[in-house]
């Protein structure tokens, strides 16, 4: 099966203001618990009922299937309308939904979600054609290691002393994968989405806003 990267759109014309949501209101502590982007559970499944914020969307912001936010605990994940999440269906196991309202001026929108990631596989690498390196920090250059599948990849990244970390280049997917969204860190932006063939012909066909497909190892903007 065929993959590409799912972004958030940053064209003004149709987002308007990027990030699109200004600030986050609520009664919520980023430090609980129980808010949903606790460090506890980064990447992690949540078996609780977590407190969410409502999101205020920019006055010079658009309503969007995917908006783009950057407030803490959130910007892991995707904030989607009930039309994309409908299309997407299946989010496999390594995902989970969260209603969240976004407030745009006068107008409370009830029909959003927040989809964060409860879990990383490396299964769905192909080892033999992936580029790794091991790198000093996150922003830093690193040099190539040999990785050869993904028990390898977490005892390697264990053995690391922080802020070393291994980032993953050329990305290559095996063929055989079925899941058709798929999320990896230690890419290129921390963090990525990845979309089968078939997914993103349906958001296209669906005429989807916010959101921009690219080639699998191709940087955006």
């Amino acid at each position: 099966m065929l993959y590409s990267r799912l972004y958030n759109s940053s064209d003004k014309k149709e987002i308007g203001q990027f990030p699109q949501i200004k600030m986050a209101i609520g009664d919520f502590d980023i430090n609980s618990n129980t808010y949903i982007g606790n460090e506890t559970y980064y990447l992690k499944e949540i078996n609780y009922s977590p407190n969410l914020p409502t999101l205020i969307l920019d006055k010079n912001s658009k309503l969007t299937d995917l908006i783009s936010v950057s407030f803490i605990g959130l910007s892991e994940g995707l904030i989607i309308s009930n039309k994309l999440k409908c299309i997407i269906k299946n989010i496999g196991s390594n995902f989970q939904l969260f209603p969240i309202k976004i407030n745009q001026g006068d107008i409370l929108h009830c029909d959003y979600y927040y989809l964060r990631i409860s879990n990383i596989s490396y299964n769905y690498i192909d080892f033999n054609e992936t580029k790794f390196l091991e790198c000093e920090n996150l922003y830093g250059p690193g040099h190539q290691i040999l990785i050869n599948n993904a028990h390898d990849f977490n005892t390697k990244f264990k053995n690391l002393k922080y802020p070393k970390t291994i980032k993953i280049e050329n990305l290559s997917i095996l063929p055989t994968t079925k899941e058709s969204l798929l999320a990896l860190n230690f890419v290129e932006g921390g963090i990525g989405f990845y979309i089968s063939e078939e997914l993103k012909s349906k958001i296209k066909e669906s005429k989807c806003t916010g959101i921009v497909f690219t080639e699998l190892n191709q940087k955006y903007p």
